[in-house]
């Protein structure tokens, strides 16, 4: 699901880009039929038009159409258990249940203390400030809109695996470290510690999916 996921998104924002937006809207209901996340290039897509000024009727239809692989999901959720939304009311079995007022700071010390989904989170909220102050603002848009929900949950559970399943991730790392080769070694190395801790974590037995 997480190579289609990123396929898909390659498709839909180059679609986007060369102003195919019919083919965009298509490939975008496939992302969003994908991965629930996938709604966000609709967000996306609604967003670049807001901006060009260009919010036509067939601007609008091709919105919903972007996102139509989701609905069409929680339509069939609902039919088979009853709930539109059952793919956000199972997070609790996961103990993903939001931000809690009174236990916030325990919250903020798991989230902190989550080392490897934590320092992807902030790797990809400083690539996402990259991609947007070198004028890759749809891109940055993405990237922001999709690592949030995993953060929204009280829980910092996945987000690595949430952050390396988006094209503007890998696009932001190539954009910084093009021009250095300083900085490529740098990346290589961090990322290769990265996922030796993970295979240490997968030898030992973690209770996680990698």
């Amino acid at each position: 699901f997480f190579l289609l996921f990123l396929m898909l998104s390659i498709i839909a924002f180059y679609c986007l880009s060369t102003n195919r937006l019919f083919l965009s809207s298509i490939f975008g209901g496939l992302l969003s039929a994908t991965r629930p996340v996938g709604l966000m290039f609709g967000v996306v897509f609604f967003v670049v038009h807001i901006f060009k000024r260009n919010i036509t009727l067939k601007v609008i239809l091709y919105t919903i159409l972007s996102i139509l692989g989701l609905l069409v999901y929680m339509y069939y959720l609902h039919k088979l258990t009853g709930d539109f939304l059952a793919f956000k009311h199972i997070q609790s079995g996961w103990k993903r249940v939001g931000f809690s007022s009174s236990h916030l700071s325990v919250q903020m010390y798991k989230i902190i203390t989550d080392y490897n989904n934590s320092f992807m989170f902030l790797m990809s909220v400083v690539i996402a400030y990259f991609l947007f102050i070198n004028k890759f603002h749809k891109e940055a848009l993405f990237n922001m809109l999709c690592i949030l929900p995993g953060l929204l949950t009280g829980t910092m559970m996945s987000e690595a695996r949430f952050c390396g399943t988006l094209f503007t991730f890998y696009l932001g790392i190539v954009a910084i470290s093009k021009k250095s080769s300083s900085l490529k070694l740098a990346f290589c190395v961090l990322f290769l510690i990265f996922y030796i801790s993970y295979i240490m974590y997968w030898l030992a037995r973690a209770q996680f999916l990698i």
